[in-house]
């Protein structure tokens, strides 16, 4: 009798189990730890196959035992996704025919996921106003309104200048160290700022999130497009440092719009990810905001990549913004082509994660509503 109840307690876990997987937020988190478990698995591989030995701070019976390791965490993730895909499509099909059913009764009291698609000036027209919304409520009631944009950067130029240039005597290349630093902090605070702003954007708008549809990327992209006015303004103070340093740009100054291209995409990309995941975490929030503090001083701002030990700079040649970076000063300081291998390896990584990032945020944003 004791097994008896115990089997059949077994099989009322089970079956509650297989119910709360069949729910929207569910399935979002089975489906999220599949994709990061699988994710650090295969990341995990392939730095293994990269990583010089002598960076491997292993022997090699535990570089074995850390590669079985990895590959039965990749085993682990098959079950979570595909129990997050059979879930998944249950989902989907008892909620087209709860919709059918509803819209038989009443059709005004149904809210779809789906609407009929608009044309794209539509959501071109809702980026832009989303856009516009964001830099007047941003600067509006402000004392100092639009100065805020350049404070920040021209603040951390000059605790920078007094603290790495004047007392760590850090080497600026020939360069004026406030000049060096400042190229550095201009693509640097759009990053930050965007995505410090865009993590909350989907908190922030929950009221038309959950009341319609439209593409819900639209949201967090409007903040990184508000960040372009103080982008424009922080470059012009770039631009008048050069003049007053007597730095004049040469052909290698063009090589700003393709840089540009790259710190947009990869400020889009982490945008996308982390306002998407911190819909189901909100641990993310914290999270992120402590990793950006940390990621400043592991990003070629206030030094030169040259200045790394090279048994380090490898894992700095892995941050893309430590090409943008050092891009943009070759470019408009040194009047000199950038580093081919670092701008190579971060259009690649910046493409691949900007890719996995849309897809992730499309893949989880029909349950946003349900979660919000």
């Amino acid at each position: 009798m004791r097994v008896a109840g115990e089997g059949s307690r077994s099989l009322h876990w089970l079956a509650n189990t297989r119910d709360r997987f069949l729910q929207a937020d569910a399935v979002a988190r089975v489906r999220l730890a599949g994709i990061a478990t699988s994710s650090a698995a295969v990341t995990y591989a392939v730095l293994i196959q990269l990583v010089p030995r002598w960076l491997r701070p292993v022997d090699a019976a535990l570089l074995q035992v850390e590669v079985v390791a990895g590959g039965l965490a990749l085993i682990g993730a098959a079950p979570l996704l595909v129990t997050a895909w059979r879930a998944s499509r249950t989902t989907h099909l008892q909620s087209v025919e709860s919709m059918t059913v509803a819209a038989s009764a009443s059709l005004r009291d149904t809210l779809l996921d789906r609407s009929e698609a608009l044309s794209a000036a539509a959501y071109w027209e809702l980026l832009v106003n989303l856009t516009r919304r964001e830099v007047k409520g941003r600067y509006s009631q402000s004392f100092f309104g639009f100065g805020w944009a350049i404070a920040q950067p021209l603040a951390t130029m000059l605790v920078f200048t007094f603290v790495f240039g004047r007392l760590g005597k850090m080497d600026a290349g020939g360069a004026p160290y406030p000049l060096f630093a400042y190229a550095a902090l201009v693509p640097w605070f759009f990053f930050s700022n965007s995505v410090n702003s865009g993590m909350m954007s989907l908190i922030t708008y929950r009221n038309i999130v959950t009341k319609t549809y439209f593409p819900r990327e639209i949201i967090p992209l409007a903040q990184v497009a508000s960040r372009l006015l103080d982008f424009g303004a922080a470059a012009a103070i770039f631009a008048l440092m050069l003049l007053q340093y007597r730095v004049a740009p040469g052909a290698w100054a063009l090589m700003g719009v393709p840089l540009f291209v790259m710190l947009f995409a990869f400020t889009c990309a982490v945008t996308l990810l982390t306002s998407s995941l911190n819909v189901f975490y909100r641990d993310v929030s914290p999270v992120v905001t402590i990793a950006l503090q940390l990621w400043l001083y592991l990003t070629p701002v206030a030094y030169a990549l040259s200045a790394v030990p090279s048994r380090y700079r490898l894992f700095f040649s892995l941050n893309p913004l430590t090409a943008i970076i050092e891009g943009t000063r070759s470019a408009f300081v040194f009047n000199r082509p950038p580093d081919w291998s670092l701008m190579g390896l971060a259009t690649i990584e910046i493409a691949a994660l900007l890719v996995g990032s849309f897809a992730i945020f499309k893949s989880l944003d029909r349950y946003f509503a349900d979660v919000i």
